[in-house]
């Protein structure tokens, strides 16, 4: 795991200063080693490693950099950029397949000289080309620079665990692993990207585009591959999330079939030359991933949870019940309203764009802790929400199918069935009415300022239609994990620790997405399969949950804690967010503690810590 950065101006010098600047802009992401590449792709000078701003170089018009965090083959022999043949890589991930793939590549001849997974994606790469990115079962962000064919090929995991970010120019290309490396060697910063503004005030969406709140900076999307050669771009899509194809199985054989998938997808990820650790919510999801790697150490594994004071936000009960059952030492930290307004600042320069809610401080303090307690690497349950249903606005798109498709007895059946088992916060209609498909209202407009709303008249804010698959798919692909992952690998990066979500595995996700929608719900109760797969492994307790607080609920308690900060806040003469919200309408929001008062504090406080002011 690692960050990385690059430069490409045409027919111009690139600078050891602007590299080493990008890199030292990302250094939290990998302490353990820097690595800085100048390379002409003329060919006419060899490639010149320099290692600090002052180094001499002239006539180099492309820079690689890399900041290795160490998992896999501790040794100086995986120090990036790497070099093997004609080709140069600066890489971000993990391949958890590289045992298997080094294996294959070895019967075809090819000769290694470390035990990293860099050398095998570099070697994968020579190899097979672009095709290799099919074979790769990981996660990863790269840049490899060919000098047979002259051309950069820049790819992205499929899910987009790992994130890239670029910027073209008439004459140039920067990219990095976080936005600020590019805003290091920029002449001016580039200018606010309103309409994502609007989209998050008007309906709380992030991530839901290839944009960045930062104009012409732009995120590769997953699963694609980006080739510049010359003054050619070409992006392409090298690997489409399938699904729907409604398997005949059994329930009972796909319930097998998870369990084995969900266990070879964990012993992969458990790869690793440094100890693995694991969060624990208190939730199915992380309790699932716990009960499988933690007999898989060598040693007692430990997890780490965040709490907070509040106990109806509070799931250390069921983290406990996960302790009686499984051999693990279970440790936590606590998240409180008033260290949340104390460290804004520093989460939004974190996060680079604004996020949604408080949540993100619990698991950025909560990754403050593991890097404190010695861990680099952790497993975490991101995912499995999406592609198992988890989110209770699945179940209205379960009972929508079940509408169109005729089965009127069936979906009577599960109201029903969530009415007398406890399930009657899927019965809040008018809180889920932001989920289902088409147009609404925009439930904060009275807080945005008419000339802004008026600029952005044109902007669709609708989800569109579509069966029960097709939804997970628009979760998996906009509305929802693109975000998340975002504030996992920022909030993780930050302070150096590696997390890898096995629910990801590329496999579990076509597998599950493919699943018949009665294997994904039993009445209300989402989760279908896996419950049942993993009955043995997952306390019961925590396996017959019917809520899901994740890391931390509503948050309204937060708002009575912090009155005082907001009132204060919202009576002030000036602030950063005052061009698009008028604040004197907040006192509503405050008045009735609604959550949605985190949204306007974030991205005033996100405004004035980028220069937006």
């Amino acid at each position: 795991m690692c960050g990385i950065a690059g430069i490409w101006r045409r027919g111009a010098n690139v600078t050891p200063r602007d590299i080493c600047r990008m890199s030292k802009t990302i250094a939290h992401r990998g302490p353990d080693d820097a690595g800085h590449v100048m390379i002409d792709t003329t060919g006419r000078l060899p490639s010149l490693e320099v290692s600090s701003l002052d180094c001499p170089s002239g006539g180099y018009d492309l820079a690689l950099a890399n900041r290795r965090l160490a998992i896999i083959d501790l040794s100086p022999s995986g120090h990036q950029p790497m070099t093997r043949g004609e080709c140069t890589i600066a890489y971000n991930g993990e391949i958890y397949n590289y045992i298997e793939l080094k294996r294959e590549l070895e019967q075809l001849g090819r000769t290694f000289t470390s035990t990293s997974d860099t050398e095998v994606l570099l070697h994968a790469y020579l190899q097979w080309g672009r095709e290799s990115l099919l074979r790769l079962n990981g996660m990863f962000a790269f840049a490899i620079w060919d000098q047979t064919r002259k051309l950069l090929f820049c790819a992205r995991d499929r899910m987009g665990i790992k994130p890239f970010y670029y910027l073209k120019t008439n004459n140039a290309l920067f990219f990095a692993s976080e936005i600020k490396g590019i805003l290091a060697v920029l002449d001016k910063q580039p200018y606010l990207n309103e309409g994502l503004v609007f989209d998050f005030l008007a309906a709380g969406w992030l991530d839901h585009t290839q944009e960045t709140f930062f104009q012409g900076i732009t995120k590769l999307p997953p699963g694609h591959c980006l080739i510049v050669e010359g003054e050619k771009n070409l992006m392409s899509k090298y690997w489409h999330l399938t699904g729907g194809e409604n398997r005949s199985d059994a329930f009972e054989e796909n319930a097998e079939k998870f369990g084995m998938l969900f266990e070879d997808s964990i012993r992969m990820q458990m790869r690793s030359d440094v100890p693995v650790g694991c969060c624990l919510s208190g939730g199915m999801d992380s309790s699932a991933i716990v009960g499988i790697a933690a007999p898989l150490t060598s040693c007692r594994m430990r997890t780490f949870t965040a709490r907070y004071h509040d106990s109806s936000m509070d799931e250390w009960h069921y983290v406990e019940q996960v302790a009686k059952k499984t051999a693990i030492e279970a440790k936590s930290v606590f998240a409180a309203p008033e260290d949340f307004w104390r460290f804004l600042p520093e989460l939004t320069w974190v996060q680079e764009e604004p996020f949604a809610g408080p949540a993100v401080y619990a698991q950025w303090r909560l990754m403050q802790m593991i890097r404190g307690d010695g861990i680099s690497v952790v497993l975490d349950g991101q995912g499995a929400d999406e592609i198992f249903c988890g989110y209770a606005k699945f179940f209205y798109y379960y009972l929508l199918e079940l509408w169109r498709e005729g089965r009127v007895d069936t979906m009577l059946a599960t109201l029903l069935w969530a009415l007398t088992n406890g399930g009657m916060h899927l019965l809040q209609f008018g809180a889920a009415r932001r989920y289902l498909p088409g147009n609404y209202e925009h439930h904060d407009h009275e807080t945005i300022r008419a000339d802004f709303r008026k600029r952005n008249s044109e902007r669709m804010i609708s989800r569109p239609a579509g069966n029960l698959v097709s939804q997970q798919k628009m979760d998996i692909e906009k509305y929802s994990l693109p975000v998340l992952l975002r504030y996992e690998d920022k909030n993780s990066m930050s302070h150096s620790v590696e997390s890898r979500v096995p629910f990801l595995d590329h496999r579990l996700v076509e597998f599950a997405l493919g699943l018949p929608s009665d294997h994904k719900f039993r009445g209300a109760m989402a989760k279908r399969v896996m419950r049942h797969a993993l009955a043995d492994v997952i306390p019961q307790e925590v396996i017959k949950r019917r809520t899901k607080l994740g890391f931390g609920g509503t948050f309204s308690s937060w708002i009575g804690a912090l009155h005082q900060n907001f009132e204060y806040w919202i009576k002030s003469d000036k602030e950063a967010i005052d061009p698009y919200v008028n604040r004197k309408s907040l006192a509503g929001l405050l008045a009735r503690k609604d959550p949605r008062l985190f949204l306007h504090i974030i991205l005033d406080r996100w405004l004035a810590r980028f220069g937006y002011a």
